[in-house]
């Protein structure tokens, strides 16, 4: 599943706080439309409260997710859309220390680079707010609890990936 944020911080924020209400948004990239099941805890459960349909052009992030949904699926408009260099981190699985942190090109994108989630994202609302020229996606696995977080900022009127962290 995927989670968007309008910052890193937001990340741990959400763990810190109990929440009693949550949007889980099924956003469909292919055909730009939305479904958003409304969840709130009522005496200890979870409960469905609301399901609606939305354009995917409506909401604070709608530029993004029309940016995203050309950048997940059309390999070209990726890689021009990939910052040079780009920031990119991940575990050292086979040395001492937690993270290797460089720069890679972002031709190197295709080689090190990950599988980008395409056609279909969710995004789980825990009542974070966004900012309309910097977006964190956080990928995570569930079977293997697994993260990913793909940083993009929009300069001018084009978004970018600007950092990648595993």
């Amino acid at each position: 599943y995927t989670v968007l944020y309008g910052n890193s911080l937001q990340i741990d924020e959400q763990k810190e706080r109990a929440h009693d209400h949550v949007l889980v948004e099924r956003i469909l990239l292919d055909s730009l439309a939305m479904q958003v099941y409304d969840f709130e805890r009522r005496d200890g459960k979870w409960v469905l409260t609301a399901i609606r349909s939305q354009d995917l052009h409506v909401g604070e992030l709608s530029d993004f997710l029309t940016f995203y949904a050309h950048f997940s699926t059309d390999s070209l408009f990726q890689q021009q859309s990939i910052a040079q260099p780009l920031s990119y981190s991940m575990i050292d699985f086979e040395g001492d220390a937690a993270y290797i942190e460089g720069t890679i090109d972002a031709s190197q994108w295709v080689s090190f680079g990950a599988e980008m989630p395409r056609n279909e994202i969710t995004n789980i609302r825990y009542g974070q707010t966004y900012n309309p020229h910097h977006v964190v996606m956080q990928k995570c696995g569930l079977a293997d609890g697994m993260q990913e977080l793909f940083t993009f900022e929009k300069r001018g009127k084009t978004w970018r990936l600007v950092a990648y962290e595993n």
